[in-house]
């Protein structure tokens, strides 16, 4: 750490109830580590020369809840409405009813993009809860192979950044198309017309290589991604591509239960938390426990 910088936190999720019944022995521990933090950030004329911060956390810091939604539900999954679809190059037909994903590297028709989504993402896993703020650590999303593309395929995920989740969970994936994000109302991509990379960011982009067996498992970390959608308060869903020039196909959400897609979120709910801070100088204090 700099030298003219310290920091001091002090994790209080044993000793702070919400009642705050054991707020004298938190008083304590912040005390200690308040004097800790000012030895330490003297210098040897006895002046303080760094910034001491203290941040106080409630108890719930450490009671991390993983959720796994799932179209369809099953034992230890949210049932969930999920909207994935794949566009086709020039192509103004539906295709949200299509067992399996089927994103392509190619020109004209065969150029395929893959859509997916939870619209009620919010809803489901609200953004805060009283004053505590959603914190996700970890963020999966879990894709079954069909019957194409290898290892030696690339897959893409992206934020999609144009809203084609006009109609109600599990409802727009029959509306879109690759010219239009809604085609009963007629509107048409970013562009103005098809999609394209106008639609979708590659900011904290994640890929990785596709895999090689029939019904196979794919775990990606999406979690800087999730973080961006609750950042950002948009919810779009996922823009998912490939390098394969032949494609590479998955399961949707309308395949059997146990191979549909997956989202996995591990995330608790904490306090903004309180920061003191010491700017460097000269000088003494105490801390008055009241």
């Amino acid at each position: 750490m700099p030298e003219n910088t310290l920091r001091c936190h002090a994790v209080l999720s044993y000793l702070i109830g919400r009642d705050g019944k054991d707020a004298p022995q938190a008083k304590l521990l912040l005390k200690g580590c308040m004097v800790m933090a000012k030895k330490q950030s003297k210098t040897q004329s006895g002046q303080f020369r760094g910034i001491s911060e203290f941040q106080m956390l409630e108890p719930r810091l450490f009671l991390s809840t993983t959720v796994l939604f799932r179209e369809g539900g099953g034992t230890g999954y949210t049932d969930t409405a999920f909207d994935d679809t794949t566009l086709s190059g020039t192509v103004d037909t539906a295709d949200g009813s299509n067992a399996n994903l089927l994103p392509r590297n190619s020109t004209g028709v065969n150029y395929k993009i893959s859509l997916l989504a939870v619209k009620d993402l919010f809803t489901l896993l609200p953004q805060t809860s009283g004053s505590d703020v959603l914190s996700i650590s970890s963020a999966k999303l879990h894709l079954f192979r069909y019957n194409s593309g290898s290892s030696s395929d690339t897959i893409y995920v992206d934020r999609t950044t144009s809203n084609w989740l006009l109609d109600s969970a599990g409802s727009s994936e029959a509306d879109v198309t690759f010219l239009h994000r809604d085609k009963s109302a007629d509107l048409h991509w970013a562009g103005g017309s098809d999609f394209s990379s106008a639609d979708y960011t590659t900011t904290n982009e994640v890929s990785s290589a596709w895999v090689d067996n029939y019904n196979q498992e794919k775990v990606l970390d999406i979690t800087s991604l999730m973080q961006d959608i609750y950042s950002t308060s948009t919810n779009y869903g996922f823009t998912i591509r490939t390098d394969a020039s032949g494609g590479i196909s998955l399961r949707s959400a309308e395949n059997t239960l146990s191979y549909r897609p997956v989202l996995e979120i591990t995330y608790d709910y904490v306090p903004t938390g309180y920061t003191l801070t010491v700017n460097s100088g000269t000088g003494d204090g105490t801390y008055d426990e009241d």
